[in-house]
């Protein structure tokens, strides 16, 4: 609510035990504009204070423009001193949580009359004391059991919206009593939609396992990411072949944000691949094939 900008910079490292670690080492207010310039400035001065410039092999930032700019002014001094492996082809990582929140968010916007009436269910039927008990009346006319209550999303955040629609779908038959009985209850989605928002939960159990994979914190992620991209990759290649256009439409949109950042990360995405010893090039000499 404060409105100030803040920068948060966690270092991970290997320790003498070779125990993987994680450690905030700054966490400090950045000057307005939040332009590449600032954002340098601040990453700079930590990088020096903790004499790591060094010791730098790869940053991960998520996809704003901001941390590209300052990202390339960045590389291009550490590469002038020498400081960086490869001429720091592989310093720049995008953050593979955010990729597919992005990948998702351009889904949804393809289908967001399902979900929208959806969300507007949800928020109605809690709105109120008196909403609710009349919305468990609904639940206890038509037979249904005692689930986990359907809960509101935080629309930019997809699998918030994922854990809405699971939460909300059992319900499909208490919402359609609830509309026979309560003229101000407006949003009640088709059978059409509903059908949407169940195949659309079916797609995104995928991305909800690959995010809670590249999130983990306690072991590498850098080696599953692969696996769990290519996974996502599969998902879109059958969904482009279905036959409802709604989703033909959201696995295009999906399609594209996905080969763009491809485009950007592959070096990031293959390299941990071959050198995880169960794999190594020959696996990935055939997934790509």
């Amino acid at each position: 609510k404060q409105k100030l900008g803040y920068l948060c910079i966690t270092c991970h490292f290997i320790d003498d035990k070779w125990k993987l670690k994680k450690r905030i080492i700054r966490f400090a207010l950045v000057e307005t504009p939040h332009d590449g310039k600032n954002m340098l400035s601040a990453m700079v001065k930590a990088l020096q204070d903790w004499n790591i410039e060094h010791k730098l092999f790869s940053i991960a930032l998520d996809n704003a423009s901001v941390n590209d700019s300052f990202m390339s002014s960045l590389k291009e001094n550490l590469v002038e001193r020498k400081l960086l492996p490869s001429n720091g082809d592989l310093f720049h990582s995008r953050c593979a949580a955010h990729i597919l929140n992005l990948i998702v968010q351009d889904g949804l916007s393809a289908i967001s009359g399902a979900t929208h009436k959806i969300r507007e269910s949800v928020r109605y039927v809690g709105a109120s004391q008196a909403r609710k008990q009349r919305f468990k009346e609904m639940i206890r006319q038509v037979g249904l059991p005692k689930m986990k209550w359907p809960f509101l999303d935080v629309p930019h955040r997809w699998n918030a919206t994922y854990d809405m629609l699971t939460s909300a779908l059992p319900y499909k038959r208490a919402f359609k009593a609830l509309a026979r009985e309560e003229p101000n209850y407006k949003h009640l989605p088709s059978d059409n939609e509903w059908g949407m928002a169940r195949k659309l939960c079916s797609m995104l159990i995928v991305f909800h396992k690959a995010t809670l994979t590249v999130s983990g914190s306690k072991y590498p992620t850098s080696n599953l990411w692969f696996h769990e991209i290519w996974e996502v990759k599969k998902l879109l290649d059958t969904e482009i072949l279905n036959s409802h256009p709604n989703i033909v439409s959201m696995a295009y949109e999906m399609i594209h944000k996905f080969e763009k950042y491809w485009k950007l990360s592959f070096l990031q995405i293959c390299i941990p691949v071959i050198l995880d010893s169960r794999f190594k090039l020959t696996f990935l000499e055939y997934r790509l094939k």
